[in-house]
C-alpha cells in the first residue's frame, strides 16, 4: 500500500488522484497559466483558451465556477495533457 500511495503522489500528471474539485481547479488553473506564460508548442497564449484546449472544449474559464465532483475526470485529463 504504501508503495502504491508513493506513485501516486510523484509527478505533476498524478498528484491530483485524491484531491477534491477545488483543489482539482486550482491545479488546472496553475498548470493552464504555467503553458499559457510558457508559450508551450501547440498551446495557446491565452490562458482561457488553454483550459479550454485542456479540456477538449468541456471547460471554459467561466465554467470553471461551477464545477462538481462529477467534473473530477476531465479535471484529471486535462492535467495529464498539460504535464506532457
Amino acid at each position: 500500500m504504501e508503495a502504491e500511495a508513493s506513485t501516486v503522489t510523484t509527478g505533476t500528471a498524478q498528484q491530483h488522484v485524491h484531491g477534491s474539485i477545488e483543489e482539482l481547479r486550482d491545479k488546472l488553473l496553475r498548470a493552464a497559466r504555467e503553458v499559457a506564460d510558457s508559450r508551450r508548442n501547440g498551446w495557446s497564449a491565452k490562458f482561457g483558451e488553454v483550459i479550454e484546449q485542456a479540456t477538449d472544449g468541456k471547460v471554459t474559464l467561466e465554467r470553471l465556477k461551477s464545477l462538481t465532483d462529477a467534473d473530477a475526470p476531465i479535471l484529471e485529463a486535462a492535467l495529464t495533457k498539460l504535464a506532457t
